[in-house]
């Protein structure tokens, strides 16, 4: 699973993984493809300074839920 904080995000965005999720990917709100990040174990530090202010996707595979999004709103 996956915590993910602040949301809304002005810069850097934290996201928390327990280890089974290695990489999330990033969309923007019409489903365009934006970029893969790669996760760490813990605790991540995402600087998302170079998105455009307005509504994204988080897009990962959870090994018990399958594919999830989050909603992502970007100051």
């Amino acid at each position: 699973e996956l915590n993910v904080w602040p949301n809304p995000v002005v810069n850097n965005l934290n996201i928390f993984s327990n280890g089974l999720i290695k990489t999330i990917s990033i969309h923007h709100a019409n489903g365009t493809f934006l970029e893969n990040i790669q996760l760490l174990n813990g605790m991540n530090l995402i600087n998302l300074s170079h998105l455009k202010a307005g509504m994204y996707f988080i897009k990962y595979n959870s090994i018990n839920e399958g594919i999830k999004m989050i909603r992502l709103i970007k100051n």
